[in-house]
């Protein structure tokens, strides 16, 4: 009897393996550690020789809690970003982008006015809210069919839950612009007891002081300082 269930498991478990792997989403951890190892590559590539930078630099922002995927452009003067964060610690997710990052900035054409969008091996996105809150950059709003500054937008969070948290951006006449996972809460006895920070490597020690960023930061206070600023 113990056979025929063994031989049952088995069985189930090939199969089970073979649809696993058959599908166009799985990526075995070869394949994870194959594609950051491209990337790391690539990001030493941009640090060592720096693709061009203009004067202004185009951010794609990819919507959260959208199932369209869809996208949004917002446009920052790339003097802005090197004014803004110059001598702090930049928000990034390893020491390589932003060692990428800082020569692409720093590098950059004064008399290039076309647009110059952030090398895709750069997540930017949380030096993009950052830069936003503080009143930088542009977006257009389709619904309009005009642009605004970032100065101008209105922003809700809604009350800390558990699970994601969104922040919205919306224009002047409340159409919605940008969405933002800001934080991942996860909820005990009614309280919130810890928050996965996207802005930290994955590690066991996640545990953070979520005062911080309830009060709007966008960094949570256990967080090591990367070596490289815009200085």
């Amino acid at each position: 009897m113990k056979s025929w269930i063994t031989k049952i498991n088995s069985l189930f478990s090939q199969i089970s393996e073979r649809f696993y792997n058959s599908r166009p989403d799985h990526f075995s951890l070869a394949d994870i550690q194959r594609r950051q190892k491209q990337r790391l590559k690539r990001l030493e590539g941009i640090a060592i020789s720096p693709p061009p930078c203009g004067k202004y630099v185009c951010y794609r922002h990819q919507q959260s809690g959208l199932q369209d995927n869809q996208c949004v452009s917002v446009l920052f003067l790339a003097s802005d970003i090197e004014h803004h964060f110059k001598g702090k610690q930049l928000p990034l997710y390893n020491p390589q982008e932003a060692q990428a990052l800082v020569p692409w900035i720093k590098g950059r054409d004064e008399g290039t006015d076309k647009p110059t969008c952030i090398p895709e091996d750069i997540n930017f996105e949380n030096m993009a809210m950052e830069l936003i809150d503080s009143g930088y950059g542009e977006i257009e709003c389709l619904e309009c069919k005009r642009k605004y500054a970032a100065s101008e937008l209105n922003r809700t969070v809604p009350p800390i839950h558990a699970g994601w948290n969104l922040a919205t951006y919306y224009c002047p006449q409340d159409h919605t612009l940008l969405t933002y996972q800001y934080a991942h809460f996860n909820m005990k006895k009614n309280s919130v007891e810890k928050t996965n920070c996207h802005l930290c490597e994955p590690s066991n020690n996640n545990n953070h002081v979520i005062q911080k960023i309830i009060s709007g930061g966008k960094t949570c206070v256990d967080r090591a300082p990367l070596d490289i600023t815009l200085n």
